[in-house]
């Protein structure tokens, strides 16, 4: 098997993307979303999704973050659409569903 060479490298601008982590890509746009977390805001309230855009410079490829509002070790990220993703979130008792454009 061959090694793949590193291509790009996108910017975390200090937040934290831990080892167990899930992203999902979207189906149609160059969107992608990772889970992560936030060492600014209080340890119970720092879990995040972030948004973020393949195909546009490093310096502004992330898009977008999403606060949860919790703290949260088992997240799952689903990602579907058409025009604009519809993004299902599940962590701890809650289902979460947004539209990112």
């Amino acid at each position: 098997m061959k090694d793949v060479p590193m291509t790009k490298v996108f910017p975390t601008y200090g937040y934290i993307i831990p080892d167990s982590f899930d992203l999902d890509f979207s189906d149609k746009g160059n969107l992608f979303y990772i889970t992560g977390i936030d060492p600014k805001l209080p340890v119970n309230k720092n879990s995040i999704i972030m948004v973020y855009r393949t195909g546009f410079p490093a310096i502004s490829s992330l898009y977008d973050i999403f606060n949860l509002y919790g703290k949260y070790e088992d997240v799952l990220i689903d990602a579907t659409g058409n025009f604009g993703d519809y993004v299902a979130v599940a962590y701890g008792n809650t289902l979460t569903i947004f539209r990112q454009y």
